[in-house]
C-alpha cells in the first residue's frame, strides 16, 4: 500500500477516534453544525451541476466515513473499497434505455451501448 494511502487510512482512524472523545463539547457541536451546513451547500451545488443524486445529505456523507472507519474491522484495507463504492453511490442516477436507474449515466442513449 502506498504512503498516502496508509497516511489516508490513518487519518481516518484518528479522526474517529478523537471525534468520539469530544463530541460533546459545545465548541465541538457548533463547529460540527457549522460542517455539516457547508456540506449541505456543497451537496446543494453539487445537485445544481447534476453531478448528485437529488437526495443527497450530509448525513450521507458522515456515514461515508462512518461506515469507511467502520469497514475496518472486516478487513484492514477495506475502507478504499467502501469510500470508493459510497462516493459512486451519491452520484446522480439517470435512466437508462431499459428504464433502470444507473449511476454516473449521462444519457438513455449511452447506456443501451
Amino acid at each position: 500500500m502506498s504512503g498516502c494511502c496508509t497516511a489516508g487510512r490513518e487519518l481516518v482512524i484518528r479522526l474517529g477516534e478523537a471525534w468520539s472523545d469530544v463530541e460533546d463539547h459545545p465548541l465541538v457541536q457548533t463547529a460540527a453544525a457549522r460542517t455539516h451546513a457547508a456540506i449541505d451547500r456543497l451537496l446543494e451545488l453539487a445537485r445544481a451541476q447534476g453531478t448528485i443524486r437529488d437526495d443527497a445529505s450530509a448525513l450521507d456523507v458522515r456515514l461515508l466515513f462512518v461506515a469507511s472507519r467502520a469497514s475496518r474491522q472486516v478487513d484492514r484495507d477495506a475502507w478504499q473499497r467502501v469510500f470508493a463504492l459510497m462516493l459512486e453511490g451519491l452520484g446522480q442516477r439517470r435512466p437508462s434505455g431499459d428504464g433502470c436507474l444507473t449511476a454516473g449515466s449521462t444519457s438513455a442513449e449511452e447506456n443501451a451501448l
